[in-house]
Parts: structure tokens; sequence; C-alpha cells
């Protein structure tokens, strides 16, 4: 919902933005990372099971590729990528589903497939690395020009080697914002959501009754992290189903759950993986930039709205 701003109050929210482009321009990338043994990274030549496993034990959406005959890294391996390979190992015929021949075939590719082979297979997260010592600002302008969820931090002479020194991914700026609080204008932390005109984009949304299939589709089409699920009826919002979620998937190898209906697949998703988050994250127009911070920070979730 777009709101007009006028008067005082649409100055202070300017002075306000101006005062945090003033103190993140003293700020260098490097200042959000520290090179540590948690930078984890998987084999090119690492199973795709293997890989999931790693994604879901360290709670992480992407993890960087290295490929020791190339002495590089190809890219990054991403949750969405692996839904993408199952999506994609299905046919559009929707018949294939409930076919034992079919569900096997996409487990034995499951088991045979190397990491390198699907790496950004869903176009959602190029490898675009940045140098150590780049200001924070032009890095945050590349997320968002590129709308890509993370860039790695090199050392200076990097050509795709070893010298990797970690990865600014949006939970980590995400973090920085929410520890920094206390030096952000009154202003700009009183902001609410609606004036601040955050969270206007159209919803894409998935009805309960839908197919995970269909759904997960719906999530790589529109290079989106996840999707809400809304009641075709009332419209209200029951839950939430993200590329996180296909760890049932992979877990079972019952490539047959792609046939559940999303609200049926994300309680089976919640028992198997039990979590503290609710089903879905919202905040609503009222509330201040403040406290969607601290939701965000405190959740980390692959999605939040905005609610009435």
């Amino acid at each position: 919902m777009e709101v007009e701003q006028t008067g005082t109050h649409a100055g202070s929210l300017r002075e306000a933005v101006a005062s945090l482009r003033a103190f993140l321009a003293t700020k260098k990338v490097d200042d959000l990372l520290v090179q540590d043994i948690l930078l984890f990274a998987v084999d090119s030549n690492d199973s795709l099971e293997n890989a999931m496993r790693l994604l879901t034990q360290n709670k992480i959406q992407s993890a960087p590729v290295y490929d020791e005959n190339r002495n590089g890294y190809p890219g990054f391996v991403d949750l969405l990528d692996i839904v993408a390979f199952i999506v994609d190992n299905f046919q559009s015929n929707k018949s294939t589903l409930g076919s034992d021949i079919a569900e096997q075939a996409v487990a034995y590719r499951w088991q045979n497939t190397k990491v390198v082979d699907i790496v950004d297979i869903s176009q959602r997260n190029p490898f675009t690395p940045v140098l150590r010592g780049t200001p924070l600002p032009e890095v945050l302008e590349l997320i968002a020009r590129e709308a890509v969820p993370r860039v790695p931090v090199v050392e200076s002479g990097f050509h795709r080697g070893t010298d990797l020194f970690g990865v600014l991914g949006q939970s980590k700026v995400v973090r920085f914002l929410a520890d920094h609080l206390s030096e952000m204008s009154p202003a700009l932390r009183a902001a609410t959501v609606e004036g601040a005109s955050l969270g206007t984009s159209i919803v894409v949304y998935t009805n309960a009754t839908d197919t995970v299939l269909d759904a997960f589709r719906s999530i790589l089409d529109m290079k989106i992290a996840g999707l809400p699920i809304v009641d075709a009826d009332s419209g209200v919002l029951l839950g939430n189903l993200s590329a996180h979620d296909v760890k049932l998937l992979t877990a079972t190898r019952d490539f047959g759950l792609l046939g559940l209906d999303v609200m049926s697949y994300s309680a089976r998703v919640r028992q198997a993986f039990p979590t503290r988050l609710p089903p879905a994250v919202y905040v609503l127009g009222t509330d201040t930039l403040e406290t969607v911070l601290r939701v965000l920070d405190d959740t980390a979730p692959p999605e939040i709205y905005t609610v009435s």
C-alpha cells in the first residue's frame, strides 16, 4: 500500500534516511563478516544428499561450491537449486505424480547427481564476488539491484581461486542493522511499515488446496524464497511454504509427497522438524521499522508478510 507523506513527518523521515546512509558510508563489507570455520563449503563432487545434509544441519540456505580440479568456486548451491532439480525431474503432466516408476527415477537421479551439476540451476543465486574493503553501500546496492540473496567476499587478486573470505547474505545485513538500532535516528526507528511504503509488492500466494509441486513451481517461476499459504475463500494467511521445506522430500526420499496439498505437507514438515517459529511470520502496517528488524533478526524467515 502506498502512503503519501507530507509536511514535517516526511521531512523527518528523509533526514533520518540520509543519516542512515551517512552511517553506512563509514562501513566496509568486512565489518559484517568474521573469517572463521563457520564458512561452510560443499565439494563439487559431493552428492546432493550430503549437500542437503550440510545445509539442513547448519540451518543455512546456501553454501559456496569448491571445485578442487579448478582450484576455485564455480558458484553456490542453494536450497532453491535442489527444489529446481526435483521439480524439473517431474514432467509437467501431473499424472507422473503417484507413478512408482517416475518417483523411483527421481530418487535414482537424486542419489547419482553431483553438486556441480545443479549449481544455480534455479537462476536465483549467481556467484558475483566483491573485494574485501568494498564500501558497504556499494555491496547493498548490488544486492538490491541484482536481487541476489548473498554475495561472496574475496581477497584482492581473487580469480575464483581459494581466497574466499566470507559470504554476505541478507540475514547478516539484518543482524548488523538490528545491532545498530541505537545509532539510528528515533524518526527512522519509529517509521511505520505503511509510512515508509514497505511491503508494497504484489503478493504471490498459494491456496491451501494447491499441490506442493505446483507451489514449488510458482516459487521457482517467481524467483522467490517462499509463498504464503492462504485460505481460498477468506484470503486468511494460514502458513508459509519455502525452499527450506524441501528437506522433508529429501529426508524421506518420498517424492510422491509432491502431490499432497500444501497445508498437509506443511504440517508434516513441522512434525518431522519441530521449530519454535510460527507457521508464517508477519507484521502489521502500523508496526515500526525497529519492530520489523527485530522480528527479522529473531526469526530469520525466508519471507515476512504485511497483513491488515
